[in-house]
Order: structure tokens, then C-alpha cells, then sequence
């Protein structure tokens, strides 16, 4: 079958419409804010594009012939429809939750400890958080989500927006049974005879940590693999070994003793952040009200300066307005 492609000359059809309304050229132009001779210039494009007469001269002035007025009034009809689907889009946008993908662990052992707090701040604010360990590597256009929460990464859809809203402190961690086992743990080299917990969705994440701050490397350790660094805090908490971990993730286990930082935790490059696309409709009061709890909160948790190694202050190299 042979299909006809038509491009439809927009510009042309909402002159003729203003035309039909107004009543003349003078009206027309006024409403279209332009010139009465780009209103001629239009209504002529149009009439050579659709190739039938459209207008014709009356006691000097012009007028539309029986095919213009109904040209004019399919043409209304079809903006019409158009304008209220637009307003209809909108407004669906608008009250519908905001959709938030997270990694479970920061939805776990960050996020829902804190809901309470947010609803408190801000009860009329429907926010719906999905659970998605691979958010970041999903492009927006093909995301069934509004924004992304993550740490350590950035998203690989390079024309998202990126907010930082908190710095990440991260540093290996075990039970202080498990240390003991490994016959003391002096320095950062006594956990190259450790069982390493990585992450298989984080499998860059760790090796990068020993490269920059250890003499030993990933693959010069013993490794068990976990699916999510959710799973790796559970290991760990069980005496299972060695988990690289955000110190906001760990602040009660490292309180109560049941795990510990031995030789503290370090500023990560890229801190925990908000991203959402530049196509975001109907949402973006959402997602602001949203930045500002996160960075509120974000400012009360702190590492406490005694754990933190030296190298300064994180990064905030993810934040681009």
C-alpha cells in the first residue's frame, strides 16, 4: 500500500481561523499580533497549498468563499480538540504522585526510617518511590518514572538535571568479630586477607575504592557476589566479611556495635543526588518541594569528623542548574 505523507501548514490554517473570526485582515493581524500583510502572506500560502480557492474580493474587501469558511471551521474544530487534550495532558500531570525511582538501599535504610518526617513536611505531597537498583542507566525517555534518587554515579542520560542534595561518606565495614578474626586489622592492607562483599550492581564501585585508597587490588582479594549493596550490609551484618558502605547507611550499626569502620570513611566523588529530565510535564513543583526536604534532611546527617579520612570535603561536581 502506498502511504501519503501531508505536512500540514499550521501557520496558515491558524491565519485562516483568526481571518474567519475577525472577520478581516485588520482584525486578524491584530489578533495574531503580526502584520496584515504576513496575514495575506499566509492566507495566499495557504490557498496555493490546498489548491482551491479560499477567498474572494467583495465591494473591495476579501472574504471567504463557501470551501475557505469550511477550511475555517475544521481548522477551529481540530485546534480546539487539540488545546483541551493539551489541558487534559496537563492536568492528569499534575494530579497524579510524583514518581521517584531509588536504589533499594537508599529507600531502605535512608528514605523510609524518613517518611514519616517528610509527611510531616509537606502532608499534601504525593510522591510515589519505586524500588530500581538500575535507575541510572535507563534513559528518560524510556523511564516509567519522573526523577531518580542515586550516590556514586551519575545517569547515563547525559541531558538529565542533577541536584546534590547530600555528600557521601563511604568506608569498609564488618562485624568487630569478623575483624578480630582476620587476626587485627593495623592498617587499610590487613583487608587484602579479608572476604570482600561486592555488589553486582555496583561492580565498578568497590575495585575504584581500593584503587584510590588501598595497595591492594579487587582481584587480588577473595570476593563474594551479591546482587545489590542491600544484600552486602546484610552479609556483613551477619560476620559474613567486608562491605564497602555510606556512612548514612550504617550510622545505627556503627552506634550500637554491631558494625564498625575501622579506618573510618572517605568523601565520595559524586554525592547522593536528585536527576530528572528537561521533558518533565506537570511535576516540577513536586520535585522542588521534594530537593528542598532532601536537602534539609540531607544537612543533618553528618559523619562524624573523627571517622572522616583525609581528602577533604565531597565533590560536588553532580550539581548542574
Amino acid at each position: 500500500s502506498k502511504v501519503i505523507s501531508m505536512r500540514l501548514p499550521y501557520a496558515g490554517l491558524e491565519t485562516l481561523v483568526a481571518f474567519a473570526d475577525a472577520g478581516a485582515l485588520k482584525g486578524a493581524a491584530r489578533a495574531l499580533n503580526v502584520t496584515e500583510g504576513a496575514v495575506s502572506k499566509q492566507l495566499k500560502l495557504l490557498q496555493d497549498h490546498v489548491q482551491a480557492p479560499l477567498f474572494e474580493k467583495h465591494g473591495g474587501r476579501l472574504r471567504l468563499t463557501q470551501a475557505g469558511r469550511h477550511l475555517a471551521a475544521a481548522a477551529g474544530d481540530g485546534f480546539e480538540q487539540i488545546s483541551t487534550a493539551i489541558e487534559q495532558l496537563q492536568s492528569s500531570q499534575k494530579a497524579r504522585p510524583l514518581r521517584v525511582a531509588c536504589v533499594p538501599t537508599f529507600f531502605a535504610h535512608w528514605l523510609l526510617p524518613r517518611i514519616g518526617a517528610l509527611n510531616a513536611a509537606a502532608p499534601d505531597l504525593e510522591i510515589e518511590f519505586l524500588a530500581k537498583p538500575n535507575a541510572p542507566e535507563i534513559a528518560s525517555a524510556d523511564a516509567d518514572f519522573d526523577a531518580l534518587i542515586d550516590v556514586g554515579r551519575l545517569p547515563v542520560d547525559g541531558a538529565m538535571t542533577i541536584s546534590a542534595f547530600m555528600p557521601d561518606y563511604a568506608g569498609p565495614v564488618a562485624t568487630p568479630a569478623y575483624l578480630d578474626s582476620l587476626g587485627g586489622v593495623a592498617t587499610l592492607s590487613d583487608l587484602a586477607r579479608a572476604k570482600w562483599l561486592f555488589p553486582k550492581s555496583r561492580s565498578e564501585a568497590v575495585p575504584q575504592w581500593m584503587m584510590r585508597h588501598t595497595s591492594f587490588r579487587a582481584e587480588a582479594v577473595s570476593v563474594k557476589w551479591f546482587d545489590n549493596v542491600f544484600l552486602c550490609l546484610q552479609a556483613a551484618r551477619a560476620g559474613l566479611g567486608v562491605t564497602l558502605a555510606s556512612h548514612c547507611y550504617i550510622e545505627a550499626d556503627l552506634a550500637d556495635g554491631r558494625l564498625a569502620a575501622p579506618f573510618g570513611v572517605q568523601a565520595g566523588e559524586v554525592p547522593f543526588y536528585v536527576a530528572w529530565p528537561p521533558q518533565l510535564v506537570g511535576q516540577q513543583a513536586k520535585l522542588k518541594r521534594l530537593i528542598a526536604w532532601l536537602k534539609k534532611e540531607g544537612r543533618q546527617v553528618r559523619a562524624p569528623k573523627e571517622q572522616i579520612l583525609s581528602g577533604g570535603k565531597p565533590q560536588d561536581r553532580a550539581e548542574k542548574t
